[in-house]
């Protein structure tokens, strides 16, 4: 009697936080949340419903084969789909150090593989010799901690996934690309490809005007933003007249503050309406850059341009641990809380045990 209300309540609960996230402000990593919470019900919902009809289809063995080799999908999917990943992140993580050389930066990938290979094969067999009841504990905390890590991990791609996609796309009054280094006087073709992004968008609005953002750095011979300018105009035809240059930032931080700057000086005041802002960048970055921007109460949304796989997953990676940063106080309360209840329920283990195993 209650089994179809249940159902549905499983199913628009979520459905309605992601809803409502998405319209108020989706520039959040709770978005990505909503959308894991709205999978999960979904995989939930439909192994529920699986086996309750399985159990009703006697006789209709047609039927039951098909439920039971949807359910054997989905557990084939969730158990090789994270063995896949690991493979294919840990290949591009190679990949990445081959064609741009070895740094602390290109290594992030392959680094993090090597951490979580150390963590789940070699620490089994390190506890199997370590005996004791500290060690369990550390062991167990630590992997709590991946856990979370993993959780928030997660719950930061599908929010930047998500803010790659416009089911309203809107013509912008104003394009900020933001810069990415030089190569002497030059663009690189990553900045490029930002470039090229901001032309494509700007060509679909006659009065959208492009913000080239970016200062000059101590092995550039001229500002980031003049060099994209000069890159916009010549070798991609775009009119001088509708760009404007912003030439003094040196971080994604700066980039938008000051560019926001120039768009208000700029926009007409006797225009009653907000402007629209739209933020330009590769789209490993649009996720941070659209978090920076609404910590400085600019109203925007973003686009990705095309960057190569194999150096996107590396910069994504830099990109999580940047937003690590980012949020470094929330992240240290709710650990910091987590970590209190964990030493709790250890005391309380120890307490009713009897005292601490050597």
């Amino acid at each position: 009697m209650y089994f179809l209300p249940l159902i549905a309540l499983a199913l628009l609960v979520p459905a309605a936080v992601l809803a409502t996230i998405w319209l108020v402000e989706p520039r959040s990593i709770l978005l990505g949340f909503a959308i894991e919470a709205l999978a999960f019900a979904v995989l939930v919902v439909s192994a529920v419903m699986a086996f309750r009809i399985g159990d009703r289809l006697e006789g209709m063995e047609v039927w039951y084969t098909l439920f039971t080799i949807f359910g054997v999908i989905v557990i084939l999917a969730l158990t090789i789909f994270p063995i896949f990943l690991y493979f294919f992140v840990f290949a591009n993580g190679f990949k990445v150090i081959a064609k741009e050389g070895f740094s602390l930066a290109h290594a992030l990938a392959v680094g993090s593989c090597l951490a979580i290979a150390f963590w789940w094969i070699f620490m089994p067999r390190i506890s199997h010799l370590v005996r004791g009841t500290n060690w369990v504990y550390l062991v167990t905390y630590v992997n709590l901690l991946l856990f979370y890590l993993a959780f928030v991990a997660s719950g930061f791609f599908f929010a930047a996934m998500a803010n790659l996609w416009h089911w309203r796309k809107k013509n912008q009054d104003y394009l900020v690309v933001l810069g990415a280094g030089l190569a002497g006087d030059r663009v690189t073709p990553l900045l490029a490809s930002r470039i090229r992004r901001g032309v494509k968008l700007a060509e679909r609005s006659p009065s959208a005007k492009l913000v080239m953002s970016g200062g000059q750095g101590p092995d550039e011979l001229l500002p980031e933003a003049v060099a994209m300018a000069n890159y916009a105009v010549e070798e991609l035809g775009f009119p001088q007249d509708r760009i404007l240059i912003e030439d003094r930032s040196v971080n994604t931080d700066q980039n938008l503050q000051f560019s926001q700057r120039i768009i208000f000086q700029d926009w007409e005041k006797a225009d009653l309406r907000a402007p629209r802002i739209a933020v330009v960048t590769n789209s490993y970055h649009v996720f941070r850059a659209l978090l920076v921007a609404r910590a400085h109460r600019v109203k925007c949304v973003g686009y990705g341009a095309k960057t190569k796989i194999y150096f996107s997953i590396n910069a994504f990676i830099r990109e999580f641990i940047g937003y690590l940063y980012m949020s470094r106080r929330t992240h240290a309360i709710i650990l910091g809380v987590c970590t209190l209840l964990y030493l709790a329920g250890v005391i309380i283990s120890v307490t009713t045990l009897g005292g601490i195993e050597a």
